[in-house]
């Protein structure tokens, strides 16, 4: 806000920029539910310096909501290096959220410990659209591919003579 306030009692970052207590509450509060944290820091309501992630927690402590809101924004903040993260994965299950490390020199055979699927993460099964094929124990990928060829011929062919 632009009300002439006390400097103390009030947020200032690294930029110097004085910011009031209430204004800066609600401009992270704001950010955190909007999703705009850009990595791990959100920026100076007036200039573009980036409030660090100890800026943002030490802003937190002075919300009602400190405890909700600060879970949220550390949630973000991981999600944001997961995803920037190319060994962080997550689970190809619909409406699964579960993340896991993988590499593609490791065992492609996954079964997911919160939806209790199972994924090959080394093809992609059928077609070519699908990210991540359906788990195939006891097969190989190129053997999993003949296989669901034939399963889909099979069913155009029965499709055919119904």
């Amino acid at each position: 806000c632009y009300d002439e306030k006390p400097k103390e009692g009030s947020f200032t970052a690294g930029c110097n920029h004085w910011v009031c207590t209430d204004c800066i509450v609600g401009y992270v509060t704001s950010k955190i539910n909007s999703n705009e944290v850009s990595e791990n820091e959100i920026p100076c309501p007036q200039c573009p310096l980036q409030l660090t992630e100890h800026d943002v927690l030490g802003v937190l402590q002075q919300s009602e909501q400190m405890d909700e809101l600060r879970q949220k924004y550390l949630d973000r903040v991981l999600e944001k290096k997961m995803d920037a993260d190319p060994d962080y994965h997550k689970c190809p299950g619909e409406n699964c959220n579960y993340r896991f490390v993988w590499k593609p020199s490791w065992q492609p055979a996954f079964e997911c410990p919160a939806c209790e699927a199972a994924f090959c993460l080394a093809c992609a099964g059928v077609g070519d659209d699908m990210p991540v094929g359906p788990g195939h124990p006891g097969r190989t990928c190129a053997e999993q591919k003949v296989k669901l060829a034939q399963d889909a011929e099979e069913r155009r062919k029965y499709e055919a003579w119904k």
